[in-house]
């Protein structure tokens, strides 16, 4: 076998393989066009759900702040949406091309989205926690400091008392 019959055998191979190579092509750009269209559609419909002063109202962008990250919601769920529809999209992709072998790990890679979520309500709620602590620890220290100079005034008071009794 010379080199013009390798090259003319890559090239009809390539020919073959060129209809599914431009399918998943074409599956991977819708699949990116449905992905922006749910992230934007995902975005507006918390921004109209007002879900960021909803978590404002509940103290959980004030405790997420407070722990110097910079984190909106919305937008954390709608980039979560889109990565779920890519995923599938070059999934279908993989597929046309007849690889078989991608299906599990992005099936695996989707299969993460649920711990994902977990885990940020898991993070967010800590710092909620932290918090709340933190501010009740505080209203205790001035509780205490509060006691301390009230036992203070007192014993005072008690003590111009007796001593007015006293001369009187």
């Amino acid at each position: 076998m010379n080199f013009v019959e390798r090259l003319q055998q890559s090239l009809t191979l390539l020919w073959e393989y060129l209809p599914a190579l431009l399918g998943a092509g074409v599956v991977l750009l819708l699949g990116y066009i449905l992905a922006k269209l749910v992230q934007k559609g995902i975005a507006r419909l918390l921004r109209r759900l007002h879900l960021n002063e909803w978590l404002r109202r509940g103290g959980v962008m004030s405790a997420v702040d407070s722990a110097a990250t910079h984190f909106n919601p919305s937008r954390v769920v709608a980039h979560l949406a889109f990565w779920v529809v890519m995923f599938t999209a070059m999934l279908v992709a993989a597929n046309a091309l007849g690889i078989d072998s991608l299906a599990p790990v992005f099936s695996e890679l989707v299969g993460y989205v649920p711990s994902v979520i977990a885990a940020i309500v898991i993070v967010i709620l800590g710092i909620l926690a932290t918090c709340r602590a933190g501010r009740l620890s505080m209203r205790s220290a001035r509780m205490s400091e509060l006691v301390a100079n009230l036992s203070s005034a007192m014993r005072g008071t008690c003590a111009c008392r007796w001593t007015v009794r006293r001369w009187t």
